[in-house]
């Protein structure tokens, strides 16, 4: 694979594992043995970038977005292209933004100049498509330039660059080419005539690069005012555009790569896709495993549910759970989830409003046909009653036993500090694990119950079961379950962030 060279910092995992050497602008190996649903995930780099020009563009920059290069439209600001004022970019914050006309761009957003108004940035692929001015370019105000171009030096390639001057409009021929007059500077800055037009992609399709990327901070670079550039609007390279993105989209599907934007949501991950159990297996007592017993576990409008309604009216302690495929160590979990309905009329008293999320279990292969829970460490999620206290985010320890105030803790249930949540409300739970070390349960985000050395219980049949085949008595990690206890709930959003170990 690929890496770009814009995604400074790319994260793969290759089945919830982290991928090491992944470097930009360089090809990642990856030599193994596939198989079915081995999984993927990349995760590049989309923050904005400034890159500073040489030679004859010393004093001018680019804003990027990924590998997208942002332009100034007039058609989006509705102001003359002598009036941007000054943008400061040691402040320089970027939000979406929206504009009308016949093309739409493939990103838009908006930047506060120093006089507090806001300019519209878009995509130089699609920008000066209504026939308005442009510019690609940003004229330097002030800054150390020599010390800009050595922080450069270090990354910059001799590759040969198009500088395209103002374009002419040409009467007559193929309307979809512009026929600018073309220059092509060598690294050594001695120019070459271009021999024939250029296509109209050379210029308005491509993403022009000025050397070398910069490295210092956002904070280190200098304000910059604007300047524009007069550009022939050109459909040829905006469709072609279009159509290699809708060819990469459906190659990343066919290949099965989640892609997320970096840093627009701080490398959470979501382990529920809202449209089917695809990665996760469900056990049932008294079903093998990924035998999905009456359509228990379901996704309906967006939501993980656990329902009973093929039950025939009696839940009969048939106990299940769904187990996601990847077993894990270092992470933090985030669930929402809710109770809805009624209890199934045979369901546990302890049962009404309960249900739970398992970690460092065992596998749904591991578990006999009849086991009610897997060997692990449960995150009790309780609803309240009308009245009186009941907490939610408790532990339980079905085959396992956890340290608490530096004490081996052997009660099967103990509950958190949480609030008492009722009703049908959503509520979040998130999970910081550890390896071995610590599991802390948190309720926006204050820690209501910690502690540490989760291990199996060799007491307890299913622990004594795993410890003879040769499973470690202190648990490192395992897998992550939902529970299924008789009473219908609803997950929103299952998210995982991954820890260093």
């Amino acid at each position: 694979m690929r890496i770009p060279h814009w995604s400074r910092t790319t994260a793969i995992t290759l089945n919830g594992a982290p991928v090491e050497g992944v470097a930009p602008g360089a090809y990642l190996r990856l030599d193994r043995e596939w198989r079915r649903n081995d999984t993927i995930e990349i995760s590049l780099d989309f923050r904005h970038r400034l890159e500073a020009g040489e030679r004859a563009c010393q004093s001018k920059i680019s804003v990027y977005r990924g590998p997208l290069l942002l332009a100034f439209d007039q058609h989006d600001n509705h102001r003359d292209a002598d009036a941007i004022p000054a943008v400061d970019a040691a402040a320089l914050a970027f939000e979406p933004a929206e504009t009308e006309g016949w093309f739409a761009p493939i990103i838009c957003e908006r930047v506060k100049a120093a006089d507090g108004s806001w300019i519209t940035l878009r995509d130089f692929a699609t920008a000066g498509a209504h026939g308005t001015h442009l510019l690609r370019q940003r004229s330097r105000r002030c800054g150390d330039e020599p010390a800009l171009h050595r922080r450069q030096r270090a990354f910059r390639r001799e590759t040969r660059r198009l500088s395209v001057p103002r374009p002419r409009p040409v009467t007559g021929g193929d309307p979809r080419r512009c026929r600018p007059v073309a220059t092509l500077t060598n690294g050594n800055g001695s120019p070459h005539r271009a021999s024939r037009p250029w296509p109209a992609r050379r210029m308005c399709g491509s993403v022009p690069r000025h050397g070398g990327r910069l490295d210092s901070g956002i904070d280190e670079r200098p304000p910059f005012a604007l300047s524009v550039a007069v550009m022939i609007p050109c459909m040829k390279p905006f469709l072609s555009l279009r159509r290699s993105l809708c060819r990469f989209a459906l190659l990343a599907a066919g290949l099965g790569l989640a892609f997320g934007a970096q840093g627009a949501d701080d490398g959470w991950i979501p382990l529920f896709n809202g449209k089917d159990l695809d990665g996760w297996t469900p056990k049932i007592r008294g079903h093998a495993a990924g035998e999905n017993f009456a359509d228990t576990f379901r996704v309906e409008d967006g939501l993980l549910k656990v329902c009973y309604d093929g039950y025939g009216g009696k839940f009969e302690s048939r106990f299940g759970h769904l187990f996601y495929n990847i077993p894990l160590s270092h992470y933090r979990l985030r669930v929402e989830y809710r109770f809805v309905g009624e209890q199934m009329p045979d369901g546990a008293g302890w049962a009404w409003r309960n249900s739970g999320i398992m970690v460092h279990g065992q596998t749904p292969e591991s578990m006999t046909l009849e086991q009610d829970f897997p060997a692990s460490i449960e995150v009790q999620l309780l609803g309240g009653h009308e009245t009186g206290k009941r907490t939610t985010a408790n532990l339980c320890t079905p085959g396992t036993h956890v340290v608490l105030n530096d004490k081996l803790h052997t009660p099967h249930c103990t509950n958190s500090t949480s609030e008492t949540y009722r009703g049908d409300q959503w509520v979040t739970v998130e999970l910081e694990v550890r390896g071995n070390e610590v599991i802390k349960h948190l309720i926006d985000g204050q820690v209501v119950l910690s502690y540490t050395r989760p291990q199996l219980d060799p007491g307890d049949a299913s622990a004594k079961r795993l410890l003879a085949g040769g499973a470690p008595r202190m648990l490192d990690s395992g897998t992550i379950s939902l529970q299924s206890e008789s009473h219908p709930v609803e997950f929103r959003k299952v998210e995982l962030l991954k820890l260093t170990e």
